[in-house]
């Protein structure tokens, strides 16, 4: 698809390692699950955790928590938040059962092919 899937699918893959080590992801089958949310409100890309359940054994919405936690990390409080640790994205938020996923606005504009008229 794109340089921000891949990201999406290689960062998730490692969380999930960590979730469940003892479990085989690959990131071929997580690229295969990324949507576009309905609404823009919901993020520039979706991952549904339905098919994590399984193998993790917890409820999806569980595991988009979880996941969110991972790979955006709430700062602690002397610690300074690195605006660099997310790019390309803005923000990764769980909604439900998805893991939403929230682009930088001037790196997504970057990585738009130009198109002629």
């Amino acid at each position: 698809m794109n340089l921000f899937v891949d990201t999406i699918c290689q960062r998730t893959c490692h969380a999930l390692e960590e979730l469940f080590p003892a479990g085989e992801w690959k990131t071929s089958e997580i690229k295969a699950l990324i949507e576009q949310p309905p609404d823009a409100e919901m993020g520039d890309f979706a991952l549904p955790c339905f098919s994590f359940s399984k193998k993790l054994r917890r409820s999806p919405k569980q595991i988009a928590e979880e996941l969110e936690n991972l790979l955006a990390p709430e700062p602690s409080e002397d610690q300074i938040a690195d605006s660099e640790e997310l790019l390309p994205f803005s923000r990764i938020k769980a909604f439900g059962p998805y893991l939403n996923f929230f682009l930088v606005r001037r790196l997504a504009l970057q990585d738009l092919p130009l198109q002629r008229v």
